[in-house]
């Protein structure tokens, strides 16, 4: 047992490219979904074929466009394939990887850190990233990486990097906040506040500098700051109760797929030693302020990928923890791998499928076996993601099988409703259910495929799939309190 032990620690950096290699394998012609065909597809398309460098008209969630920006370049050099954005993609989620690598080495031996990254390769939502060529595994890589800058002190590089992330997603601007409350914090005791303006004011004043800069920027090409005219989400200031409901969905988006068991495991261990030192408070602050500033802003968008850097130092503080406990260690490690190995699959009934981890990809399956049934020639409707060009979803083809409902529901002859399509309201559901419907599933995802009435005789043999109890349960639970 000792000698595996040993190969392991020995060739770890060669497992863990092995491992990046099998996921390129897997996943290397999956096609873009969900947030990727908007934020990835859409817009590296329309800067690769037009040479404009912002998100298209009608499009725009107003982030900067870099890491688009990045990958068309990529397709100028090597091809518009599914293949090169794959690779793109996961170049960012290994750099995320390293990243996590070198904040672990603060706080771990290379034996730890080499733990600790087993269950990073085993963790739902990183895996998924893998698959999903979006933005978010930049921005991620981009915290752990300033992270790292801030505890090692390297006050120019931390610079660099926020000014990085700063210009990958608008939330870049929540992080780089969280940043700077941290540092100040975890340092007040040696650093009085205008030493601390003194010192580090330049290191978070750039990178704001450069997000105003941006705001201008993109004011004067699309007439706009912030709030996108384009989606809804932040067009309302939220009450009190929506902040509260903010803030219950970022705990859950926390302690889901199996972040649960990590979690209890850090705190029970915290309550044995009763200390909170400085890497708890590189964790905590930063999720509590970012939390806070979702909960104020969001109200439908606050995904689970938004918390994949903190649940990334989350492992790394947890094994800590559990390295000061010779028996338990073991146990304690098997649970959390029985966990995450769990979580890449959990579905619970009633839920949008997105892109927490990989059950998201039944839906290529299901949406295969419906488009066997479909008449290119038929006017059939939809909502995201599945009512999108297929040249922004498989880059091959400019056929739009699925059109954009934009009209009132009664007046469509055929519509299409899925467990990944998020915009169906509850009377439009409830209108889908007095029509004619066939049901295609392929693992978690099903996908409605319904006729009206109005303009369609009832097809024989076609059947509606039976929602469970328990997904019957939920989906009165979501509509009591949405």
């Amino acid at each position: 047992m000792q000698k595996i032990v040993h190969l392991f620690h020995q060739y770890f950096s060669i497992l863990a490219a092995l491992f990046f290699a099998m996921l390129f394998y897997i996943f290397r012609g999956d096609y873009f979904f969900g947030d990727a065909i908007t934020s990835t597809s859409r817009s590296t398309t329309y800067i690769f074929e037009q040479g404009i460098y912002f998100y298209p008209s009608g499009f725009d969630p107003g982030h900067p466009p870099t890491y688009s920006i990045l990958l068309a370049f990529c397709w100028k050099l090597f091809g518009k394939s599914l293949l090169v954005s794959h690779a793109y993609g996961m170049l960012w989620c290994v750099i995320l990887f390293v990243g996590f690598r070198k904040v672990s080495r603060l706080f771990l031996s290379l034996h730890y850190t080499n733990y600790a990254s087993v269950l990073v390769l085993m963790h739902p939502t990183f895996i998924s990233q893998n698959a999903m060529m979006l933005n978010t595994s930049m921005l991620m890589g981009c915290f752990l990486w300033s992270i790292y800058y801030l505890v090692s002190k390297q006050n120019l590089k931390l610079t660099i990097i926020l000014s990085i992330m700063i210009v990958t997603h608008l939330q870049g601007s929540f992080f780089l906040a969280s940043i700077a409350i941290t540092d100040f914090i975890i340092n007040r005791k040696t650093t009085p506040f205008l030493s601390f303006l003194k010192t580090k004011f330049l290191v978070y004043a750039i990178p704001f500098i450069l997000f105003l800069g941006w705001l201008l920027v993109h004011y004067y090409h699309a007439g706009w700051w912030i709030i996108s005219p384009d989606f809804s989400d932040a067009h309302e200031t939220n009450s009190l109760l929506q902040v509260v409901k903010g803030l219950a969905y970022c705990t859950w988006r926390f302690i889901d797929y199996g972040m649960l068991v990590p979690i209890l495991i850090y705190f029970i261990a915290k309550i044995r030693s009763k200390k909170i030192d400085d890497p708890d408070l590189l964790l905590w602050i930063p999720l509590l302020v970012s939390s806070i500033i979702m909960s104020l802003i969001l109200k439908n968008t606050i995904a689970h990928r938004y918390f994949l850097g903190f649940e990334l130092f989350l492992i790394i503080l947890t094994i800590r923890e559990i390295s000061f406990y010779s028996k338990q260690q073991a146990i304690y490690y098997i649970m959390m791998m029985v966990a995450f190995a769990a979580g890449n699959f959990i579905y619970y009934p009633g839920k949008t499928i997105a892109d927490a981890n990989i059950r998201y990809r039944d839906s290529f399956g299901a949406m295969g076996a419906m488009y066997q049934d479909l008449s290119p020639n038929k006017n059939i409707f939809s909502k995201a993601p599945l009512a999108n060009p297929m040249k922004y979803i498989n880059l091959q083809s400019d056929d739009t099988y699925l059109k954009r409902i934009d009209w009132p529901m009664e007046s469509l002859p055929a519509v299409v409703s899925s467990n990944v399509c998020a915009e169906f309201t509850t009377t439009e559901n409830e209108i889908l259910n007095t029509w004619y419907g066939k049901s295609y599933e392929h693992g978690a995802v099903y996908v409605n495929y319904f006729l009206n009435p109005k303009y369609n005789e009832k097809p024989t043999n076609w059947k509606l799939r039976e929602p469970g109890i328990l997904e019957t349960w939920m989906s009165k639970l979501k509509k009591k309190f949405k």
